[in-house]
């Protein structure tokens, strides 16, 4: 299908022409026919269809209503970025502005530091490291968002920890400054880890918070691969706080190799309409998998997670805990599937999404899902979605709390948890401050809530 017909019909893509005159100047060959190949493949599928299942409880019309061009170089208002994660200033850190590298913001850390570089620099120095890996995970054929990034695939990260070495903490920052147009960014990051390998990997979309107006929304199609090799582990932060109009719609896809653990911890702290498709394949025996992940809506926002769980190899053990706090008219969508492979004995896999409704009017569609096609495992799942407990808080107004302070202490208790889970010390500080933040910004009552220190 022609790039006319493709604009004509995703008219979201404004300025399609001419970011593809830019990449096509771009990298090998065999890149330029990955990115004809899912404009191709973007073009045949579209926007979700109003009957596709996996879309049925998120509506996408924030993104048909809004033209959202081709970004472009801009300069970069200092006083406008996001916080960023602090802690040791020998970890690496690459910072994308409106999709641009800004060097200036990044560090390259000290000579034990991790191999990070931009992905332009990789496709230049180091194409045989990524050939083979570069979209070798994200299903484009099911995820037609990963499509459009791999289409416009131009500005991102690739991360390789060598062969058992402690990297420490890796970090990634795209941060987004609305302006006085909208604008669309496809950021890209492929991360290795060699066999024996060990990091923590901060990734971040942050949005600008001077109170975008009408016209400067923003939107980001993320892509995100990562490589496990045997008895490698990586634990891994994903933080989504975009601005109040920003659209985010991402794929994490995963894939382990024998005895690798991974621990994924995400974040959905704002944004007008927030998804993320985490797809985790346990595919060497012995690997293990812990999905956490924790949402916070308020006013009209959404929320959505799909995740996949797929027990390739046999003796795999993967467990998930999702927790969701809602209020206004916001939703969240859970939508959580485990997989069992026929030759996939001895798996344990365990699946729990839990939901804190704060008003009437907010609303949850949760849906976990087992495919079982092994006979010796061990699988379970429940969710719930409930509002604060009385005898909870009965129990705190009798010892003289007063209710307001005994909701949001129970509120601090349910997410606190999650935050728990984190390390080291200094990602969970920025959590913190990223929900502290997000309170000290909101006129709903519950939100003006502490939390534990």
């Amino acid at each position: 299908m022609t790039a006319e017909v493709l604009t004509r019909e995703t008219p979201f893509l404004e300025g399609y022409d001419r970011l593809r005159e830019t990449l096509a100047r771009l990298g090998p060959e065999w890149v330029e026919g990955l990115r004809a190949a899912n404009r191709e493949r973007f073009a045949r599928l579209g926007l979700p269809a109003a009957d596709d299942e996996a879309w049925r409880f998120t509506s996408l019309k924030p993104l048909h209503k809004t033209r959202f061009p081709a970004v472009s170089e801009t300069g970069v208002r200092s006083a406008a970025l996001p916080d960023l994660v602090s802690g040791d200033t020998s970890c690496a850190r690459l910072v994308f502005v409106n999709g641009v590298f800004a060097p200036d913001l990044s560090r390259s850390g000290k000579e034990s530091c991790p191999e990070a570089l931009t992905l332009d620099r990789a496709l230049r120095d180091r194409r045989e490291m990524i050939e083979n890996r570069l979209a070798g995970l994200a299903d484009t054929t099911r995820h037609r968002f990963a499509a459009l990034n791999t289409a416009f695939l131009r500005e991102g990260a690739v991360v390789r920890i060598p062969a058992g070495t402690w990297a420490g903490v890796v970090q990634l920052a795209f941060l987004s400054v609305t302006g006085s147009a909208p604008r669309a960014t496809y950021p890209r990051v492929l991360v290795i880890l060699e066999d024996g390998a060990e990091a923590v990997l901060v990734e971040e979309y942050l949005g600008s918070e001077d109170g975008p107006e009408v016209g400067s929304a923003t939107f980001a199609a993320p892509v995100t691969e990562v490589y496990l090799g045997r008895n490698a582990g990586l634990q891994h932060l994903r933080l989504v706080r975009e601005s109040a109009l920003g659209i985010h719609l991402g794929l994490l896809a995963v894939r382990q190799d024998r005895d690798s653990r991974y621990t994924s911890h995400a974040f959905a702290l704002g944004g007008r309409l927030l998804r993320l498709d985490l797809d985790l394949a346990l595919a060497g025996d012995g690997a293990e998998a812990t999905l956490n992940g924790l949402y916070l809506c308020r006013g009209k926002e959404h929320v959505d997670h799909h995740t996949r769980v797929d027990h390739v190899a046999p003796h795999t053990r993967s467990r998930e805990l999702y927790k969701g706090v809602l209020s206004g008219k916001s939703s969240a969508v859970f939508n959580g599937r485990v997989v069992i492979r026929p030759h996939a004995q001895k798996v344990d896999a365990g699946q729990v999404n839990r939901n804190l409704l704060l008003s009437d009017t907010a609303l949850v569609n949760t849906n976990p899902e087992l495919e079982i096609l092994a006979d010796d495992v061990k699988a379970q799942h429940g969710a719930t979605v409930g509002q604060i407990e009385d005898d909870h808080l009965f129990y705190l107004r009798s010892r003289g709390i007063p209710e307001d302070e005994s909701r949001r202490l129970l509120i601090d208790a349910f997410v606190g948890e999650m935050i728990d889970r984190v390390s080291p010390a200094s990602v969970q500080e920025r959590l913190r401050a990223e929900l502290t933040r997000r309170s000290e910004s909101s006129p709903e009552p519950w939100d003006g809530a502490g939390l534990p220190g």
